[in-house]
């Protein structure tokens, strides 16, 4: 099985997750993606699937899971435990990934580590356990290409193949698409990083930022999440904080945007991740301005712009004012 157009009816999928936030997995961004959203997708299609929790799988009967999918799995002697008796019992167990957490040489590149949440000590003992963990399977799902890469490199008796981030109808429902007239004259520019560790992503475009406030007086840019204001020692009143909301509210605040930014620093890390800004925002009919991502150049999209440059932000910013040119990129 290479992805879930191989499953039919007759299976049982289980979605095993290593979040952090234990039971309550569903609010872990990465987590939602690449468990409980294939999930729900599964059961659309007819297929039995389950998502639990890695401190739970004791309590289950695998037996009954033909099939079993390791979230950023981690290498310890309860995972090399339950995948001895997965073999024994006929199931086929994939680990997942999708970011690049097993490259210990690249702990420095971790988000925890550059926002200073983590040592890079600490980040290269985690990462080896990732890459320990990869190394136990023989099939791995990576949810870009970029990413299938590095994992190939890393493991290279283990079949890798890409599995794209998936976002089940349901969620996608809620981006009710707003006024288009109303979102022009608004002009709320958003970016959405969730958690406080993307502040060195948000710093690569720092004078884009000043020069947008500068240039664009009807022009307000919101960040909505853990990340502060004030790390950007950018001060100004149209430069606001929205806190950290579950994810079932983000799609209105998504939806009256005039665009969204998705900015990224150049690094491999980075470069792994997946562009799911880009569908979030797209959904709702949101343009999007983009750092050099692979996984966001595979689109070919109006309301999608690839910027190379610190010009590229403010001439697309530019372009934009112009209504005709808005709709066109909704």
């Amino acid at each position: 099985m290479t992805h879930y157009t191989k499953l039919n009816t007759m299976n049982r999928v289980l979605f095993v997750s290593s979040s952090k936030r234990h039971t309550s997995f569903y609010y872990d961004p990465s987590a939602r993606y690449r468990c409980v959203f294939p999930a729900e997708h599964l059961k659309t299609l007819g297929i039995d699937a389950a998502v639990v929790h890695f401190s739970q799988l004791g309590e289950l009967d695998i037996k009954k899971y033909p099939y079993i999918i390791f979230h950023r799995p981690r290498d310890n002697s309860q995972l090399r435990k339950f995948l001895k008796q997965a073999e024994r019992v006929g199931c086929t167990c994939i680990a997942d990934f999708d970011d690049l957490l097993f490259a210990p040489e690249l702990a420095h590149e971790s988000p925890a580590v550059r926002s200073g949440g983590m040592s890079r000590s600490e980040s290269t003992r985690q990462a080896k356990k990732y890459l320990s963990a990869l190394r136990l399977f023989r099939t791995c799902w990576l949810s870009t290409d970029e990413l299938r890469l590095k994992a190939k490199l890393a493991a290279p008796d283990t079949c890798c193949y890409t599995v794209y981030n998936r976002m089940p109808a349901r969620w996608a429902a809620l981006h009710r698409k707003q006024d288009i007239e109303k979102r022009l004259a608004d002009k709320v520019i958003r970016y959405l990083p969730g958690t406080s560790h993307h502040i060195h992503d948000l710093s690569e475009i720092r004078n884009t930022l000043t020069e947008i406030l500068e240039r664009f007086p009807e022009v307000r840019i919101e960040i909505i999440g853990d990340l502060k204001v004030s790390q950007l020692g950018i001060a100004n009143e149209r430069l606001t904080n929205q806190p950290y909301m579950d994810y079932e509210k983000l799609p209105s605040f998504i939806a009256d945007s005039w665009l969204t930014l998705a900015p990224l620093a150049a690094n491999d890390f980075n470069r792994c991740k997946s562009a799911l800004k880009f569908w979030e925002s797209g959904i709702a009919g949101v343009p999007v301005l983009f750092s050099p991502l692979p996984d966001a150049e595979r689109f070919d999209n109006s309301g999608l712009t690839i910027c190379r440059e610190h010009n590229d932000w403010i001439t697309r910013i530019a372009e934009l004012h112009d209504p005709d040119e808005a709709r066109s990129g909704a």
